[in-house]
């Protein structure tokens, strides 16, 4: 068989795509009532668009919540800042192997500051409400989503830019379909146990890679605010405590009431907009009692501290271990050495991530965003914005795929 989908606007998968899609289809999960992913396709429809969508998000918290959260962001960039001026020091001193390392680290750290960087922004930039608290608000773009009034699955097919995206998204979305039986859905509660779900099915799967990056995925959101109760997924999945938290959560699903005291109470984590850091085995009892009227069992949790930004490393040409930036760097020079101006460069990326900002420029302090985010200074001589993200739709993998396609004697893969 091949992969039944439809689509008004006329997109078509590759083969690629479908034979992926297809194979995911025909794999023997079996889900309670359905023997894999093609018996439960069956019953509902997958439909490909060419629509952009966005989904807007937004927390309400009190001042003294909104000070602390401030505070605690700002201490730590300014505890990463401290670090970065000594790494630079003894980065100018070391040579060889040390100063690789040392380069390294200071990538890292870099990444994790703009990161955190976004987040104080957020909440420094927050509006205050007429009843005294704040509004901590945003938009974010959707990939897919579950329809259960027309009991339709859509791919935003220009809003997935992989097929190993294409392939997460399809099986989050088809876990929603498996759960819909009625009842509430509380997206704090189901979007976690959809990502649950997907990750176990790829586990099963057997494909390492997929496995891999679908983790990736979900981790980052624990990162990204108005999609930490999604990242919360990773957790459920390391630490599943021999629950079966799909099948428990789509039993429960009819009995749930946003007024219920346990299930109150496991919302109170994600009021706001903030990853339960170090807290993630209350979270997980309170979402256990949730889902089980107020039983509790012992529960262990493996993984700590979590909310740490995972850096992202590539090679070029199958050599080497870089950052985004770092990547960025040897691009330019790739283009400087076929006699490429900065300002032709900066508009050939420009081009690719069809944005105006400036991302490479000969003068510091002129880059994207470069007042809130600072710059990496390159060596060479020039300056790049540290505004990158690996996550599906970043302009960092969008610049990547681009080159791919366009320049075979400079290949980027992430490691």
């Amino acid at each position: 068989m091949s992969f039944n989908y439809t689509s008004p606007f006329g997109i078509r998968l590759t083969a690629t795509e479908e034979q992926l899609l297809e194979s995911i289809d025909k794999f023997n999960y079996p889900l309670t009532g359905h023997a894999n992913l093609a018996d439960l396709h069956s019953k509902i429809t997958v439909e490909l668009s060419d629509e952009q969508k966005t989904r807007k998000f937004s927390y309400e918290i009190t001042p003294s919540q909104r000070d602390a959260e401030i505070n605690r962001l700002k201490n730590r960039i300014d505890e990463i800042s401290k670090l970065i001026d000594q790494k630079m020091q003894e980065f100018e001193e070391a040579q060889g192997l040390e100063k690789d390392r040392l380069g390294r680290q200071l990538g890292e750290l870099e990444v994790e500051r703009a990161h955190l960087s976004d987040i104080y922004y957020v909440y420094k930039n927050a509006k205050q409400g007429t009843n005294g608290n704040y509004i901590v608000g945003g938009c974010y773009e959707i990939l897919g989503e579950y329809i259960s009034s027309s009991k339709k699955v859509v791919l935003y097919k220009n809003s997935i830019n992989s097929v190993n995206s294409l392939a997460i998204v399809y099986v989050h979305e088809m876990m929603h379909a498996y759960l819909d039986g009625g009842g509430i859905t509380l997206p704090e509660i189901e979007e976690p146990i959809v990502e649950y779900g997907m990750l176990c099915f790829f586990k099963a799967f057997g494909d390492a890679n997929l496995l891999d990056f679908a983790q990736k995925e979900v981790k980052n959101k624990q990162n990204t605010i108005g999609l930490v109760h999604y990242g919360f997924g990773h957790c459920i999945f390391n630490n599943p405590n021999g629950i079966n938290w799909l099948d428990d959560y789509q039993n429960a699903k009819n009995g749930l009431a946003e007024t219920d005291l346990d299930v109150v109470a496991y919302l109170d984590y994600w009021k706001m907009g903030i990853y339960p850091e170090k807290k993630e085995k209350e979270c997980l009892v309170a979402l256990y009692k949730a889902l089980h009227h107020g039983t509790t069992i012992p529960i262990t949790v493996k993984q700590g501290n979590v909310r740490r930004v995972r850096r992202r490393n590539y090679t070029i040409n199958g050599k080497g271990s870089y950052s985004m930036y770092e990547v960025v760097e040897e691009f330019v020079k790739f283009l400087q050495g076929q006699g490429n101006t900065i300002g032709t460069i900066n508009q050939e990326i420009q081009n690719y991530i069809n944005s105006g900002w400036i991302f490479v420029s000969s003068n510091p302090g002129k880059v994207a965003w470069s007042n809130e985010k600072g710059e990496y200074s390159s060596l060479s001589g020039f300056y790049i914005t540290k505004q990158w993200k690996g996550n599906a739709n970043g302009n960092f993998t969008r610049l990547k795929d681009e080159i791919n396609q366009r320049y075979k004697n400079f290949q980027i893969v992430e490691i």
